[in-house]
């Protein structure tokens, strides 16, 4: 249309805190995805996709609050298509299309099972991290998920699909364990035995904490319990039989494990 104006705009953290002043009745902020954005312009991995700021014919900021959140946040420059003298009508279906999830940027580049890889990948990161692997982690960027992705790329030859294992037992998990167990601990042959317990439902020894795992997973998950639906202890709970299992110490009684569990003899920091 004739009154659209399209350029391209170095926006530097004074400009998104003026740009934000006429972003009168936007959605609501999304602080973790403020907080991703802001990491990759700190990192300086931000680029030009063609993405562009709208802006309506009165002035209103129709699209781009998140990214000049993340700017003022990063105290970081960023450069974007800037659009102007849109109507703004358009702010009801702007963004309306599917955003491309860490599943879509795995089989992008050609990874196999790539849904359980990108999700074993982010277990990577929050171990790094120590902290669940929900909440700000769990909102990964795309060039953080490849970063991590270049250090560990092998990870996807470790990750069973789901239809392998019980419902309730995360591929995700088990992979990450499997390939943290066999890669970087030196216990492959502990790793592989685990999952093989996981998949077939046969103790490796008495006492055997994956095992008594697998079975709490399936009864929880059969008798609608819901200990199956709470991801984190899930997770957390794994890692403990791992630590157990790896040593093949015996469980009697398996408690399910609320706080962050390390992984015994693992570096976090280097992964």
């Amino acid at each position: 249309a004739g009154n659209v104006k399209i350029e391209v705009v170095t926006v530097t953290p004074d400009i998104a805190a003026a740009w934000l002043d006429k972003n009168t009745d936007n959605r609501k902020i999304a602080k973790r995805l403020v907080g991703a954005f802001s990491r990759d312009m700190t990192n300086r991995k931000w680029q030009l996709t063609g993405d562009s700021i709208k802006f309506a014919t009165d002035g209103t900021l129709i699209d781009g609050q998140h990214r000049l959140m993340a700017c003022k946040e990063s105290g970081r420059p960023f450069d974007t298509l800037v659009v102007y003298g849109l109507p703004h009508k358009l702010k009801s279906v702007v963004d309306t299309g599917k955003s491309r999830s860490a599943t879509d940027v795995m089989a992008m580049n050609n990874i196999s099972n790539p849904s359980g890889t990108a999700a074993a990948l982010r277990l990577l990161a929050a171990e790094k991290t120590g902290v669940a692997p929900v909440g700000g982690i769990a909102t990964m960027t795309h060039s953080e998920l490849l970063e991590i992705f270049d250090r560990h790329n092998k990870i996807y030859l470790y990750v069973p699909y789901g239809s392998q294992l019980p419902r309730g037992v995360s591929a995700a998990a088990v992979g990450f364990i499997n390939y943290v167990g066999s890669t970087i601990l030196g216990k492959k042959g502990r790793a592989q035995a685990m999952v093989e317990v996981l998949k077939s439902g046969i103790p490796d020894y008495d006492g055997d904490p994956i095992h008594r795992y697998r079975e709490r997973i399936i009864s929880n998950y059969e008798g609608s319990i819901g200990t199956y639906g709470n991801r984190v202890a899930a997770i957390q709970t794994l890692k403990y039989c791992w630590n157990m299992f790896a040593k093949r110490t015996p469980v009697e009684r398996l408690h399910w494990q609320q706080e962050y569990v390390p992984i015994d003899g693992l570096d976090a920091s280097k992964l």
